[in-house]
């Protein structure tokens, strides 16, 4: 065999090694941070909702099986667990202190993952009390895959709550848009907190095209809403919008 021929073979077959290398590391990686994933939540179930003791007490409350204490073992960053019911989506929530896109190809431990976790950014605080809180999650096969199954008119109409639990409150959302949007950043585009602003984007909706929405639950000013976005799946260049209007609040029964 000629020199120049060895070389080239050896040159493909050293290329072919490395490209075998990097394929392994990332299989191992992606199934190690699912595993992290889907451990945390492997106990995790709907909270139930708990009668008073008192019957002149008119408030509402939740018992939830949420170890936050567990979680900020894992990760003081974690603050919130979202479920949505009807989907997989069941999952611990984060914001990075010093990187909005972190936890974009980070785990819930911080490690690299490329399918990422469900993140808010600093645009937001982790009070869910801002006007309109944006969640971020992967198109993957985890995290925020099946947001997209709500542009099924038939599973829209079927599935229409978002549950956020914390160490001290839950949060029902009834779910009233899906839709698909501009790949715009909500919270920088639009100014939520002026009144007439989150008036008219929400007026908007009626408009939008391939959505699915409920008129009724439209929210009005004063309203809080919960938004999970990923990337649609019909046309990467544009994100899926999930909505719901905080229809619910309850203390956590410690």
């Amino acid at each position: 065999m000629k020199r120049p021929v060895r070389i080239l073979l050896t040159v493909v077959a050293v290329i072919a090694v490395i490209v075998c290398i990097f394929c392994i590391l990332f299989i191992v990686q992606y199934v190690r941070g699912k595993s992290v994933s889907d451990k945390l939540g492997s106990g995790v179930r709907s909270g139930q909702v708990v009668e008073p003791l008192d019957p002149q007490d008119d408030g509402k409350y939740m018992a939830i099986n949420v170890d936050f204490d567990s979680l900020h073992d894992v990760n003081p960053e974690i603050y919130a667990w979202i479920e949505v019911p009807g989907t997989n989506i069941n999952y611990a929530v984060v914001q990075s202190a010093a990187d909005d896109l972190f936890y974009d190809d980070h785990g819930v431990d911080r490690s690299y993952y490329s399918g990422g976790s469900i993140f808010s950014q600093r645009y937001n605080t982790t009070t869910f009390q801002d006007p309109v809180t944006v969640l971020y999650g992967r198109q993957s096969q985890t995290m925020f895959a099946q947001v997209n199954n709500f542009a099924d008119a038939a599973f829209f109409a079927k599935n229409q709550k978002i549950f956020v639990y914390t160490p001290d409150k839950v949060y029902e959302y009834t779910i009233f848009a899906a839709y698909p949007h501009s790949s715009e950043h909500l919270l920088l585009c639009h100014d939520f907190t002026d009144s007439q602003q989150f008036a008219d984007y929400f007026a908007s909706l009626g408009e939008a095209i391939n959505a699915n929405y409920r008129r009724e639950l439209f929210p009005q000013a004063g309203d809080k809403v919960l938004t999970l976005s990923t990337c649609y799946r019909q046309n990467r260049m544009q994100r899926f919008l999930v909505q719901g209007v905080l229809t619910e609040t309850y203390d956590v029964i410690k």
